[in-house]
Formats: C-alpha cells, structure tokens, sequence
C-alpha cells in the first residue's frame, strides 16, 4: 500500500511524524477529486466557496511549468512551502537530485500530505540526504529557522523558494510567519555575506598566521556546562556602561565577568580585571583596543576568541588562550585544520562581539546571565561607553539618515537605533527566545539599565543583581582556568607538515590558473575568452575544498559575468596573490620542522 509505504520511509529519518500525519485533526474541510487527465486534485471547502490545490486538468504538467519558472542556476537550497498532494516535490527531486541542492519542504496541514502519501511515491525522495521535511502543525519560528540555519551556508548559500500557489489561501497565518523566517534568515546571510566579502582575506591571513597556536591551544568544547548554575556577567561597550561598571568591584570572584575587547581599557582603568576578555573582529580597528594595556593586570585572565583574530594579539596574550570558532567564517579552513588535531567547538553568533561572549556564557552552563553595556541603541545619544576609541555624539543629521529609527527601550519609552544594531538586537530576541524554550530554568537578566528592550529578559538594576545572586564565593572561574592550562596537544607534527605543503602546493595551482585567466584578459580576443575562462573557473571553483582560502574570491566569481571583465579582473588579481599565505605557510612547515629535530 502507497501510503504504509511512504510512511516507513518517513520513519526512518523522522520518527515521530507518522503519528502526527495519522492522528491530525485540524479540521480541514476538503475532498479528493478526479481530474481531466485521471490524476487527482483537492478542492477545499472556503466558506461557501472553494477553490482546487491542482489544476482540474492536468496537475503533473502544472507542476513541470512551475518549477521551469523556478530558476535552479547558482542555488544551493530551494525552501518549498506547502505540499498539497506533491506533484512539485516529484518535479524538484527530479530535477535536483543529481545537483546537491537541497530541499527544505515546509508542511503545515499533515492531513494534506497524508493525502499525498495515498497516490504518490515519494520513498527516494524521503530517503535522500538533501531533502529535509519540516512537519508542524503550528509554525515556531525559532525551530524553524534553526531547523534551515543548521543545514546550510551562513555566508555563502543562494536559496531560492518555491512556493505552492494555493498554500496562502489555505493557510494564510503560518504562511506569513514562514516568509517572516525566511526573509530574515536571507537578511542574515546577506549580512554576513557582505562582512566576510569586505574582511575575509584579512580573517584568513589571520587564521593561516594563528595555524601554530590553534593546534597547541585548547578549543571551547571540553568547558561545555563547566560553569553549570553559576552567575555570569557579559560586559559589553554600550553607553549605558557608565552607569553601573563600577558595581563590577563587588563581584570580582562572586560571577564570572565576561568583558568584550572594547571595554577592556575602560575596566582596566577602574581597577576591574575581568575573568575573560572576548575578541571576534580581525578587522584593523579592533586594535586600538589593545593599545597602552597593562598586560601584567591580564595574567590570570582568559583570552577567549574566534581564530580569525590578530595572530600577535593571541601569542602576546599573558594569560591563557582559549579558541571558539564560529559558524560561517572561514570554516572551511577550520575543519581542515581540526582534522589535523581536534574538534574546538563552535558558537552561533549574529554578527557581533556580543553574540560571541553570550553565546559562549550560555555554552558553559552559567545561570543567570547577566547583561550590561548591551544598549544595542544610542542611550543619552551618545554610540558607545566612555572610553571605547570610536564613541561618538549622534547628530540631528544622524537621525534623518534612513538607517536610523526609534525603537522601545527598557522602560517603555523611545530611543534611537541604527540599522545593524537593531539587527543584533533581533538575533538576541530570537535566540533568548529558543534558549527559553529549551531550557525553562535559565534568567537572563538585563541590567543595562538604558537602551532597547530585549525580549526575554528580566530587567533589573546591577546593584539588585549582586544582592539577589553575588554574594556567595565562587570557584568556577579558577576551575575554568586550571582545565586550560591543563591542555594537552593532539596532533601528529609530521602529518600537519605534509598537509601544510599540500595546501602551498593547491595555492600554487589556484595562482598559475589565475595568472592564465589574466593574460586571457590582456588579449582581450572576445571570440575565445568566454569559453576559455569558463573552463579556467570551473578548474577554479574544483579547487575550492583543496584550498580552503579565498572563499569570498571564489564565491564572487561563480556570479560574476564574462562581459564584467573589470570584476574579473579583480578577482584574478586576488587570486594570483597567494604569496602572503605562503610565505606564512612555509615559516610553520620550518617551525615545525625545528620542532622535530629538537
């Protein structure tokens, strides 16, 4: 039977759904009918009217005409919303199964895809690794963009959506929250798209120079829940900080103080020595952070950051160093040096240094975690903390630029945003939100004290904070700091040696094609370039997983045209200049090569 037949499938990737298909009681009113060609269709009752899923004719052809208007170049996922009795889903298979791009189908109504399951067979679909089925009777936003973010690319995914015509009329309020999602989760991508193009050669230069301490050096996942239950305080470089960073005396061994690179000068200059300093940002004006420190404060502080950050920063570093890479940059190289020793975790973040510490706070188990200096808004007018090296006054011609907009704060009333901050903020609303979900007992508490409202959290003052949750001593921190310096290494000197020597081998192809392609462009002879670039970026674009580096580069020419021979141009030019990474490279083959000998 059909139906027992789809339904084993299902089972085996995604066990609790046949319950949910068989036992749904949604109360949809519709009806199976016959149509011209002897398919079927489902006419839905609207009212006193209905109105038909399929075509009345001829559905299998209908679907074939909707997904040729689909166009599949360049995409790496396709969502699909709705399933009616799944002519589409058997055309999209067909046409992407040979191609690796996946399939997220978004399902709604599990009465209609029990139909569906009566009259088609849609076992190789169910059993493929690139097709994912999402089953909810009631949209939550926050598993469903989880249930996406997890399978795909944060930077470098093109997903396009196919979408069932009738599915808006038969169930208008989910589909709403669907493309709510989604817009967002494209808005994100765009958002790290555009960061990584602009820094990803920077970030890599970076990662290549940090080779050498990311092997020897511990990763955050051996402190997964080592701060079970313990208070935590992120400190972060909102303007809001002036009014409270001073309490930060009475907890210094009662929480766990978490201090983004920002106000690090700031805390230093009070006398307050955080537990942890956050970087994130190998970007060159992060530096000024670091400037006039005095690094004998820092010894038993932990410096924890993404591996995309300043080489010099890390190996001056008087205090123990902790990696957390992230997802989405550069992971590429990341995964291939952690095949080389082992895993170092990963923290889902939004963009910001802030997303990292509380992404990080949240991974230790701590309970409360407490915000401060989290404005994500200009409180009192002003963008930053007093002594952050880039605060500055918002102006009144500030304020009539488009990406600045009031907001609801803390209290009820209104303050001023910019486009990216509000951004950050809509990463914590959702993210507290499914860490709420998960896990009922945690607080999460703002005591900022100014700036935007966050969902989900318990506003309270930092002083209230301290007397309901610091006043105990604690030892967690020092439990923390003693599993790092514990560290013991895990990798094979002479395997990272020749890996590293396949890697400068791999740029040194990437270069001579890329050399190639621009003397391509020197002559200039229209009749052959085309289709002599193409066969250059398509060996290009084969190399891509041998090289790991240049990602940007190689993204940006698998969508530029030929007739755009200035973009080519530059991005040939970039990958010609593989120097700088080898030179970094053969310097860690020699290094370790002494190391050997020694």
């Amino acid at each position: 039977m059909m139906l027992e037949k789809n339904l084993r499938a299902i089972t085996k990737k995604y066990p609790s759904y046949p319950a949910l298909i068989k036992h749904s009681t949604q109360g949809l009113v519709f009806q199976v009918i016959d149509t011209k060609n002897h398919s079927k269709t489902i006419e839905i009752a609207d009212g006193e009217n209905s109105f038909l899923v399929h075509s009345k004719y001829n559905p299998e052809q209908e679907a074939a005409r909707m997904v040729k208007d689909l166009d599949l170049s360049g995409l790496n996922s396709i969502i699909v919303i709705g399933c009616g009795l799944g002519y589409h889903l058997l055309q999209l298979y067909e046409q992407t199964k040979k191609t690796g791009i996946k399939l997220f189908i978004i399902v709604t109504k599990p009465e209609l895809l029990k139909e569906s399951l009566k009259y088609n067979d849609f076992t190789a679909l169910f059993k493929s690794d690139s097709a994912y089925l999402y089953l909810q009777e009631d949209i939550n936003i926050n598993q469903l963009g989880d249930f996406i973010a997890r399978r795909i690319d944060q930077v470098y995914e093109n997903i396009g959506i196919c979408l069932l015509p009738a599915y808006k009329r038969y169930d208008q309020l989910n589909y709403q929250l669907i493309l709510s999602e989604i817009k967002y989760i494209l808005k994100m991508i765009k958002l790290n798209q555009n960061t990584i193009i602009k820094r990803s050669y920077s970030w890599e230069e970076n990662l290549i120079s940090n080779l050498s301490l990311f092997l020897k050096n511990q990763g955050i996942e051996p402190l997964k829940g080592m701060f079970r239950n313990e208070p935590a305080i992120i400190v972060s470089a909102g303007p809001s900080l002036k009014k409270n960073v001073e309490y930060l005396k009475k907890v210094k061994g009662k929480a766990l103080i978490i201090a983004v690179d920002a106000v690090l000068t700031n805390l230093l200059g009070k006398d307050i020595i955080p537990d942890i300093v956050m970087v994130l940002d190998g970007y060159k004006y992060t530096l000024r952070h670091f400037e006039g420190l005095d690094y004998s404060k820092l010894k038993d502080t932990i410096l924890i950051g993404a591996p995309q950050f300043f080489h010099h920063i890390f190996a001056e570093w008087p205090g123990p160093v902790v990696f957390a890479p992230t997802y989405g940059m550069t992971e590429k190289l990341i995964n291939w040096v952690e095949k080389l020793s082992n895993f170092k975790g990963r923290i889902k973040i939004g963009g910001s240094i802030a997303h990292l510490a509380f992404g990080f706070t949240y991974h230790i188990g701590a309970n409360p975690i407490v915000l401060i200096g989290q404005d994500l808004a200009f409180t009192d007018g002003f963008t930053h903390a007093e002594g952050v090296a880039y605060n500055a006054k918002v102006s009144d011609s500030m304020k009539n630029s488009k990406r600045y907009f009031e907001i609801e704060d803390i209290h009820g009333n209104s303050v001023w945003t910019q486009s990216q901050l509000y951004q950050y903020l809509q990463w914590f609303n959702r993210e507290i939100n499914d860490i709420k979900q998960q896990n009922k007992k945690i607080k999460i508490i703002n005591a900022t004290e100014g700036g935007a409202k966050i969902e989900g959290t318990e506003v309270m003052s930092l002083q209230d904070v301290i007397n309901k949750y610091c006043q105990m001593k604690i030892k967690a921190a020092e439990k923390i700091k003693n599993n790092v310096i514990s560290f013991n290494p895990v990798y094979d000197q002479g395997i990272v040696i020749s890996a590293v020597q396949e890697l400068i081998n791999n740029l040194n192809k990437l270069k001579g094609l890329a050399q190639s392609a621009l003397q391509l462009l020197e002559q200039n002879d229209n009749n052959h370039l085309c289709s002599e670039l193409k066969e250059i970026n398509d060996k290009i674009y084969q190399m891509k997983d041998k090289v790991m580096l240049y990602e940007s580069a190689i993204f940006l020419l698998s969508q530029t045209k030929f007739e755009n021979t200035s973009d080519l141009l530059t991005i040939y030019q970039t990958l010609s200049g593989s120097s700088q990474f080898t030179s970094i490279l053969k310097k860690i083959i020699n290094d370790l090569q002494v190391s050997l000998q020694k």
